[in-house]
C-alpha cells in the first residue's frame, strides 16, 4: 500500500510541475490547509480498514458496499454540521434505501 500511495504521490507531483507555471507551486502552497492532510489520512484509514475486513472474511463486494454507504451516509452529517450543507428529502431517501440495501445484505 505504501509503494502505491508513494507512485501516486510521484505521479501527481509531476503532472503539477509539468503542467504549472513555476510560480504556481508557491501560490497553491499558500493555499493548503488542514483538509488535505486530512483527506490523505482518511483515505489511509479506508483502505486499512478494506484489509482488515478482507482479512476477517469479508467478501470483497460485500465489504466495499457496506464501507461505501456507510461513508456516503457519514459524508452526509459532516456535510450537514461542517459545512451546514441542505439534508433534501430526497437525500434522506437515500438513506433509507441504503439502508434497506445494508438490511438484505447482511441477511
Amino acid at each position: 500500500m505504501s509503494v502505491s500511495y508513494l507512485t501516486g504521490a510521484l505521479v501527481s507531483f509531476f503532472i503539477f510541475f509539468f503542467f504549472q507555471p513555476k510560480e504556481a507551486f508557491s501560490l497553491e502552497l499558500s493555499k493548503l490547509n488542514w483538509t488535505a492532510p486530512a483527506l490523505g489520512f482518511s483515505i489511509v484509514a479506508l483502505e486499512v480498514g478494506y484489509i482488515f475486513a478482507y482479512r476477517a472474511g469479508w467478501k470483497i463486494n460485500t465489504a466495499s458496499l457496506v464501507t461505501n454507504i456507510a461513508l456516503a451516509i457519514i459524508l452526509l452529517f459532516i456535510g450537514l454540521i461542517f459545512y451546514h450543507e441542505p439534508v433534501t428529502p430526497t437525500k434522506l431517501v437515500g438513506v433509507v434505501i441504503c439502508c434497506i440495501g445494508l438490511f438484505f445484505l447482511v441477511k
